[in-house]
């Protein structure tokens, strides 16, 4: 399928930490969300793609949001922002499956992407069907019942104490636990949201932000504590909450979005 489309960067949209399950071979990236591959590259202007499945690729990349360009005005108007922007605009913020990116983050903690990737392909090969597509093969990405059914298959998984944390997430899940029933206040949906064993602050809004559609959080890392203090107070440190708390503060609504371009930014210097 062929798409025309405007302000897209599939490669730094893919590359910005928001989702692992992703390869890039030839001139093609291949994706693995839920049990569904999709294959797609850009060509200027147009995105080529296809699915072993019926899969919405402009929604799952967010490119059906009307308001996209007048938040990179926005956030375009910060100085210290602005080069992030003009460097990766086009950048979108992914829409994942709420327990997937939920099983994702809880395995990011105080990881790298290379092992993050390996973790999460080993708990997909543990307990998701093999699937192909056009010659790519892989597999799904587990519910939370086949977990929570079988966690003793973890250990294998080399998660470390992440494992625990996993395992007791994926029994609420499949227990109960409903992404789509949170309130629709940040605050309030954060707070529920931390009930889930292994998710604290950073994991909470990265859930919040990648796959419930609020777009106020503001994930803090290393990287993001490092960008905030070098860039606004000319500082080599200040604490991960102060900075998301100056991150929520300065961009509001688009707070998301400058995470992104700030986090891109500053891992690519």
């Amino acid at each position: 399928m062929h798409a025309a489309i405007n302000q897209f960067n599939l490669k730094a949209t893919l590359e910005s930490g928001q989702i692992f399950r992703w390869e890039k071979i030839g001139s093609w990236h291949y994706i693995v969300a839920g049990d569904a591959i999709v294959k797609i590259r850009q060509d200027k202007n147009k995105i080529i793609y296809s699915s072993s499945k019926e899969f919405d690729v402009p929604a799952f990349f967010d490119l059906k949001n009307k308001h996209y360009g007048k938040i990179m005005k926005d956030i375009g108007k910060n100085k210290k922002l602005a080069a992030a922007v003009a460097k990766y605009r086009g950048l979108r913020i992914i829409k994942q499956q709420p327990w997937e990116c939920t099983a994702s983050f809880i395995c990011s903690s105080f990881s790298n992407i290379r092992r993050i990737k390996a973790n999460l392909n080993s708990v997909a090969e543990q307990y998701g069907q093999k699937i192909e597509y056009d010659g790519y093969s892989s597999h799904a990405f587990p519910t939370a019942a086949a977990i929570a059914d079988n966690p003793a298959r973890l250990d294998s998984c080399g998660l470390g104490y992440r494992k625990k944390y996993l395992a007791e997430t994926a029994k609420k899940v499949s227990s109960g636990f409903d992404f789509n029933a949170l309130p629709r206040s940040y605050g309030e949906a954060k707070k529920q949201i931390m009930q889930l064993d292994g998710v604290g602050e950073k994991v909470a809004d990265c859930i919040l932000l990648f796959s419930l559609g609020f777009t106020e959080p503001f994930p803090v890392d290393v990287w993001i504590q490092r960008a905030v203090a070098n860039a606004y107070f000319k500082s080599s440190k200040i604490s991960a909450k102060a900075a998301a708390e100056f991150g929520r503060r300065t961009f509001g609504k688009n707070a998301g979005y400058a995470q992104q371009f700030l986090y891109h930014f500053e891992r690519n210097k």
